[in-house]
């Protein structure tokens, strides 16, 4: 983080960035009515409101400041939620609860594990190249252009990262699957880069 603060700091490169989901998500927007808070903000997600009724987790990154809140975010209420549906309906953990908290964690964790390794490999690519805001372009001109869309493939490919890792988060593959299937546009794409496609994804 030094390292690409220093670089940013050189960086002559005026580009007006701002982190659309950092602005969304707070501690008065988690515990009150959306449409309050977003009378505040300037976001136009035609699916906002489904989002934050699905929304479980996030992941914010440390490319923007203050860096208080950055890492990974999991609501322990939606926890809890997936943990009961894993209870009585997973067959891998079904009628054992605490190896369902588990999945249920690793289920929200893995997910946005995936979203700090694109993170860090465009860190990587900023330090190596001498080139700052190869992230926060990325993230300003691409992902939140095409987030809640059938073209959102960072979010696909979170959810073909969690459905590779199926079997270490003790969550049966089939479930799985059918679950992350009933999820929103993008994030149900997952299909799509399953199996060698998942490599194709991560280049493009």
């Amino acid at each position: 983080m030094n390292a690409i603060d220093i670089l940013y700091g050189q960086s002559t490169d005026n580009f007006n960035f701002h982190n659309p989901v950092s602005e969304l998500i707070t501690p008065e927007w988690h515990y009150s009515d959306s449409s309050q808070v977003l009378d505040n903000t300037q976001i136009n997600w035609e699916n906002l409101v489904e989002f934050e009724r699905s929304f479980c987790s996030w992941y914010q990154s440390y490319h923007y400041l203050p860096r208080e809140k950055w890492g990974m975010h999991l609501r322990y209420d939606s926890r809890m939620r997936i943990a009961a549906l894993f209870y009585h309906n997973c067959q891998s953990v079904q009628g054992r609860k605490i190896d369902s908290i588990k999945s249920a964690f690793l289920y929200l964790y893995v997910h946005d594990l995936f979203h700090n390794i694109v993170e860090n490999a465009a860190s990587v690519m900023e330090l190596l190249l001498g080139k700052s805001h190869v992230y926060t372009k990325y993230y300003s001109n691409v992902y939140s252009n095409v987030f809640n869309s059938p073209n959102c493939i960072e979010e696909a490919l979170s959810n073909g990262y969690l459905f590779l890792w199926a079997e270490e988060c003790h969550i049966d593959r089939y479930f799985l699957n059918d679950e992350l299937l009933k999820q929103g546009p993008g994030y149900r794409n997952f299909v799509q880069y399953t199996g060698s496609n998942f490599s194709k994804g991560n280049r493009i």
